[in-house]
């Protein structure tokens, strides 16, 4: 796989991004068991239901942080040919391969971490079979402009698979989740992380 030489002009608030991401790296998956009562293992499973077993599929997991989403799907995915695994924070990178060395020899050799932004990905056109991107469709600083870039680096026919926070249409469930996600989940993140602003961040972005 050749990877392009594009030059990435990271914004300031990417890299503020960054910046909290690498601060929180160590409890960040602590706090997201914490902070979904484990529920988010269970959604990450459920990405795999979308994922066939066609022969020699090549992956990227975009907005990787600390490699869940690819990892999981190594561990229960045979038919991975090659898996990537992208995200702007060195630390979430360096954690996520850490983790990596969970998976029997020949899964791990299959992953290959690189920095860098979704937005501006280093890859070539209609490469992957799929692409998965887990709570970081929220940092897109342009929505539109992001989902092109993931687009060109599909192969035609190819999927997304995005899995990312809404808001619940039951009205009196959706009071009940705007006062956890912006009144305690920023507390109970700061309590666990150490950084209140990470929390603040990504109540924010949600």
């Amino acid at each position: 796989m050749n990877l392009n030489k594009r030059n990435s002009v990271i914004s300031a608030e990417k890299q503020n991004a960054r910046v909290l991401f690498d601060k929180i790296y160590l409890t960040y998956d602590l706090a997201n068991r914490f902070l979904s009562l484990g529920l988010d293992s269970y959604w990450r499973n459920k990405v795999l239901r979308f994922i066939s077993n066609q022969p020699e599929i090549n992956i990227l997991d975009a907005a990787t942080g600390t490699g869940d989403i690819i990892l999981t799907i190594l561990k229960k995915k045979q038919n991975i040919k090659t898996a990537y695994a992208l995200d702007l924070s060195q630390q979430m990178l360096t954690r996520a391969k850490k983790k990596s060395y969970q998976l029997i020899r020949i899964v791990r050799e299959k992953i290959r971490f690189i920095i860098g932004d979704v937005q501006q990905l280093p890859f070539q056109n209609n490469f992957f079979d799929y692409i998965t991107i887990g709570f970081g469709i929220r940092n897109f600083v342009r929505l539109e402009a992001g989902l092109a870039e993931l687009n060109r680096v599909l192969k035609p026919g190819g999927t997304v698979l995005v899995l990312e926070f809404s808001l619940p249409d039951n009205r009196f469930v959706r009071l009940v989740y705007l006062i956890y996600l912006r009144y305690l989940m920023p507390l109970l993140g700061a309590l666990v992380s150490g950084s209140l602003q990470a929390y603040l961040y990504l109540n924010k972005t949600i």
